[in-house]
């Protein structure tokens, strides 16, 4: 009886519901069009994408598809990895942008240049 009466319902409660709400933040969708609308066009952390999804081994397999299909390229620089989406039609942006360049990123931060993979 000691016991049972610290015990207030109303703690339980509260803290349940902001599990609930926590989690309807995040998407519940793995189509390629609703992940590669989280993804910027700027060098973003991989893990910052993925944090925006319930399930992160569905949005990972998205990203690869998305990434078999060049719309997104991802890279990794100081063991971070990163990924941006790819312009639909950067040849028509920037007539100077080749294939090859596509190959280095340079860091937003450092100006430091590394190879990414595609």
């Amino acid at each position: 009886m000691k016991y049972k009466s610290s015990t207030n319902s109303y703690n339980l409660e509260e803290t349940e519901d902001k599990c609930k709400v926590s989690e309807n933040n995040l998407i519940d969708q793995y189509d390629e069009e609703t992940v590669l609308l989280q993804i910027p066009q700027d060098d973003t952390k991989v893990e910052d994408v993925m944090r925006k999804f319930k399930n992160q081994n569905k949005v990972e397999d998205t990203i690869v598809v998305l990434q078999e299909k060049k719309k997104v390229i991802t890279g990794v620089m100081n063991d971070q990895s990163y990924i941006r989406k790819l312009s639909s039609t950067p040849w028509k942006k920037d007539p100077d942008v080749n294939r090859s360049r596509l190959n280095t990123w340079r860091c937003g931060m450092c100006g430091k240049r590394f190879k990414i993979t595609i």
